[in-house]
């Protein structure tokens, strides 16, 4: 995400959520995709700085369950790919 707001879009998020929200408000990625976008990236922050063990059994269920946001923001993204590199 912040490779294609700073150097495709020119804009310089200053976070996971400024870029999430730079990519939709340039329609990089859909309102729904953003909606989930933002949800990942919370998830990731309560994994990324949270002291307490985590589940691996909930983490791949978790996962498995939401593989689409995962394809989705791939799809939305191979376009923009070629001219982030």
């Amino acid at each position: 995400m912040y490779h294609i707001a700073a150097q495709v879009l020119h804009l310089a998020p200053a976070s996971a959520q400024d870029a999430a929200d730079i990519l939709m408000e340039n329609r990089v990625v859909s309102p729904e995709l953003h909606h989930r976008l933002v949800r990942m990236i919370g998830f990731q922050s309560r994994l990324v700085h949270n002291d307490q063990r985590i589940d691996l059994a909930i983490l791949e269920s978790i996962l498995r369950e939401n593989l689409a946001d995962f394809r989705a923001w791939g799809k939305a993204m191979l376009p923009w790919l070629a001219e982030a590199v």
